[in-house]
């Protein structure tokens, strides 16, 4: 079938890279042979609960009118490096039959139909590359305030390597050993949106480059889809930013202590790091979960008491003596 010709592919990363960078499919419905292979797809589980901005951002970047499935069509847009997607998986006649090693700009026919059964899913697929795609963790050292919408355009258009794109709304702070501390009490700038002035391409590309290797990943734990763990060695204080998608269910800690998990750069994840080697451990628990933990705790407790006050009834019968009434 065409759904067994992309799972036959092999999606490995080198075991360095291994869970940094993610696969994109042309269509959505071919993300879930993501799990058969291994591989991490943008609508896998490391972006999931998708919440309304994902699904915003998403369909600016397809075409209109298809609610039951979604579908990239601008393939040029700065969205797939900005969420780590270093490869996608196309129709061999989406692309430019010339191209040797094709990429996104290699890509000829945005959208492929399908017929009523679908038979065009994925008859011929085809790896193509996704350049300068950002891993799912790195280091930003500069904090630009912005609105929504101008969040929203930085991550579909803008180079993340830029900086990190905080909105207004947003709480600008931290959780610090003695109180809620503002961003810039750790000494680290927030410009305006309107004033920022990042530089030319190559000194952003230098910057970013080197922040991240002062800052160094030492190691990385992906093995459970409701848990992220890392150890991270920061030498330039910095926000960690991991470009899986924000929920507010999600939560962290550092080095064992509460951290505030802030909203970047529209619907990212960011963490403020000082400088020294931290334990960061970024966990999952839905609100729904904690409610229905309480509930069947609640239920156990009363049961338990029923049948213990049961026991005692029984008990209690047993030991007063019945007495019968003779009348002579």
């Amino acid at each position: 079938t065409p759904l067994a010709k992309v799972v036959g592919m092999d999606f490995r990363e080198s075991p360095r890279e291994e869970g940094l960078y993610r696969t994109a499919f042309y269509r959505s419905r071919l993300a879930n042979s993501a799990w058969l292979t291994g591989g991490l797809s943008l609508f896998g589980y490391d972006c999931k609960p998708l919440l309304p901005r994902f699904n915003q951002a998403f369909r600016k970047l397809g075409p209109g009118g298809i609610v039951y499935e979604m579908v990239l069509e601008k393939w040029e847009s700065r969205f797939l490096p900005n969420m780590s997607v270093r490869r996608a998986v196309v129709e061999a006649e989406q692309v430019d039959p010339e191209a040797s090693s094709p990429t996104v700009t290699d890509i000829i026919i945005p959208v492929m139909e399908t017929d009523g059964t679908g038979a065009r899913l994925a008859d011929r697929p085809v790896v193509i590359t996704v350049p300068d795609a950002l891993p799912r963790f790195f280091t930003q050292d500069t904090v630009i305030r912005c609105s929504g919408e101008e969040a929203l355009e930085e991550l579909l258009e803008g180079d993340l390597r830029r900086g990190v794109f905080v909105e207004e709304s947003e709480r600008l702070s931290v959780i610090g050993d003695r109180s809620v501390l503002p961003v810039t009490d750790y000494r680290l700038p927030i410009t305006d949106y309107g004033s920022f002035n990042p530089g030319s391409e190559q000194e952003i590309i230098e910057h970013f480059n080197e922040l991240q290797t002062a800052n160094r990943i030492l190691d990385l734990d992906f093995g459970n889809p409701n848990q992220v763990r890392l150890t991270i060695e920061i030498t330039i204080p910095s926000l960690l930013v991991m470009t899986d998608v924000w929920h507010p269910d999600w939560s962290a800690t550092v080095n064992r202590k509460p951290a505030r998990l802030l909203r970047v750069n529209y619907l990212q994840r960011g963490l403020w790091l000082e400088k020294g080697r931290h334990e960061v451990i970024m966990t999952f628990v839905p609100h729904s979960w904690r409610i229905g933990r309480w509930g069947t705790l609640a239920g156990l407790l009363v049961v338990t008491l029923l049948l213990i006050f049961g026991k005692w009834r029984n008990q209690l019968d047993h030991k007063i003596p019945s007495t019968v009434s003779r009348h002579p």
